[in-house]
């Protein structure tokens, strides 16, 4: 899609460019790290221990598991470290798939780079993407339908979502579902005749993943290791843990009022934004009646990427409008709510539940303390 810029086109000045990428290499290495640590200290949970034993369970898994193991087994890695290091690549991977999305979509690279911040601002969420699960995979292969759907248009590209999707309707349970929360973005945008494809697309994993799900055909496992974290309940699995993505998504929306913001986005970026911003509370509902209350908890980290797409209108108000706001009361007013919004998040999971303390008494097989 083609966006005009606020201010000058996005020939990226030296400065634009350098703090982009300090930002975006901050990103890709605070989860890099995190989620090192994470692979190193959680004890092996019975998914794991499953797939690793039986990698078939999950066909797309089956196929990638015995050429990367052979590969990380050269390295001295036994299986189960193996298939988290391929999680904590895949989300890496994920990262910049979107940033190099949100490049285009929000015609700026700083813009792109801060609203990539959220990919480290929850650390239930990264320690999900350290383990060898579907989790990272998940959230890669829904980045890349955004990517290719919100991107210029081309045959080559809608052929390659169409695989994209069926990967991911075929690598989870709710796979169908959240394939078509990721087209909901393009499917929203207005411009004559480019939706419509979209629209179909959607429209048509949905009504397979509602009629699956009302069969009883597809049912979304019991990982008892996640279902026991001390979230009991829809507000403390859900709106507390993840309160800064719902004061961010509500800041995003109101931010959609400025003109300049809507100049920057377009109509079909305005459009795919609140799309995206409807898309992740939709899925808490739907996976808050589904699954466990623990499961909703890193169920999450299938539906991020939407909540970046969100996040784009707000990264736009702070890159571009904040400075030149002149109220005292609002510089003092938004830092304080973005920094409450932080600390609530992780003060609900505490420090002796899940993802600190909750299965680290003992590391994972052949890894040295």
């Amino acid at each position: 899609m083609t966006n005009q810029p606020i201010s000058a086109p996005e020939v990226a000045s030296g400065p634009v460019r350098y703090s982009a990428r300090a930002i975006i290499a901050a990103v890709v290495g605070v989860h890099a790290v995190y989620g090192a640590y994470w692979a190193d200290r959680l004890v092996p949970t019975v998914v794991e221990l499953a797939l690793a034993r039986d990698p078939s369970q999950v066909p797309v898994l089956a196929a990638i598991w015995p050429v990367w193991t052979r590969v990380l087994g050269i390295a001295g890695l036994e299986p189960l470290l193996a298939g988290r290091a391929l999680s904590i690549v895949c989300a890496t991977l994920a990262i910049l798939t979107m940033f190099r999305l949100l490049r285009g979509f929000a015609g700026d690279r700083v813009v792109a780079a801060g609203a990539c911040l959220l990919f480290v601002a929850f650390p239930p969420i990264t320690a999900s993407w350290a383990l060898a699960t579907p989790h990272a995979l998940s959230a890669l292969l829904v980045t890349a339908l955004l990517a290719l759907s919100l991107a210029e248009q081309s045959r080559g590209r809608f052929i390659m979502a169409g695989v994209s999707a069926v990967l991911l309707s075929a690598l989870h349970p709710l796979g169908l579902i959240l394939t078509a929360l990721a087209l909901v973005p393009a499917a929203a945008m207005p411009t004559a005749g480019r939706g419509i494809k979209w629209r179909v697309m959607a429209g048509g994993f949905l009504v397979l993943g509602l009629g699956a799900m009302l069969s009883g055909v597809l049912r979304p496992p019991a990982d008892i290791d996640v279902s026991n974290l001390g979230q009991t309940g829809f507000v403390a699995a859900i709106l507390l843990p993840y309160v800064l993505i719902w004061t961010v998504l509500v800041l995003s929306a109101a931010s959609l009022r400025s003109a300049a913001v809507r100049a920057q986005l377009g109509t079909g970026g305005c459009a795919a934004s609140l799309a995206a911003m409807i898309g992740v509370p939709a899925w808490a509902v739907g996976a808050g009646g589904l699954l466990a209350p623990g499961e909703v908890l890193t169920s999450f980290a299938y539906v991020l990427p939407l909540a970046v797409i969100g996040a784009v209108p707000l990264a736009i108000w702070v890159r571009f409008v904040m400075p030149t706001v002149k109220s005292l009361a609002a510089w003092i007013l938004f830092p304080v709510i973005m920094y409450s919004g932080f600390w609530l998040a992780l003060g609900p999971v505490g420090l002796d539940r899940f993802p600190y303390a909750f299965r680290t008494e003992a590391p994972a097989p052949g890894i040295v303390p």
